[in-house]
């Protein structure tokens, strides 16, 4: 028999569900402790790499992010989440490279959170994934390449082999 609190996964949707029943019962019974934090979003956002496919993960990652940022605090593990699903999205979405990079800026400029590798990891991922084999090819490559660079310059501690492999 299936728990009343089991959601199944059959859209991207169910993940805003999730934050939608937290911030229903935190305002149903007035507790300000069953309201969505970070670690709830970065949970929804998990969800969503179950269905990188799906038309409007992207729109859901950014719901998700702008609804976080309003009502909590993000930290970075929260953004290393919002970037490692936007990159596991990247093969089905040609624009979500250059917006894991936008985020990845927003984080280190608008939060003041300094990146850790798995951050790096997840922009190179993004454009890694979002090669199709056609003239995009060498567009992702050559970024990823500008990005590893700037890593080996700005953050030369960050910098481990899974970089190079990616």
């Amino acid at each position: 028999m299936r728990s009343p609190f089991q959601l199944s996964v059959t859209s991207p949707t169910s993940s805003m569900e999730v934050v939608q029943l937290f911030c229903d019962a935190s305002k149903d019974l007035d507790d300000k402790g069953l309201s969505p934090t970070s670690k709830t979003y970065s949970m929804c956002m998990n969800v969503l790499t179950l269905c990188p496919e799906s038309p409007t993960v992207c729109e859901d990652v950014l719901s998700l992010l702008d609804e976080c940022k309003k009502t909590t605090k993000t930290d970075l593990q929260f953004y290393n989440v919002c970037l490692h699903t936007l990159a596991k999205c990247a093969s089905h979405h040609p624009d979500v490279p250059t917006l894991v990079e936008r985020i990845f800026q927003e984080m280190r400029t608008d939060s003041g959170l300094s990146p850790n590798t798995a951050c790096f990891v997840s922009v190179l991922h993004a454009w890694a994934n979002s090669i199709t084999g056609n003239e995009t090819t060498s567009l992702a490559a050559e970024r990823a390449e500008a990005i590893l660079d700037q890593m080996i310059r700005g953050y030369p501690k960050l910098v481990d082999t899974i970089c190079f492999n990616i």
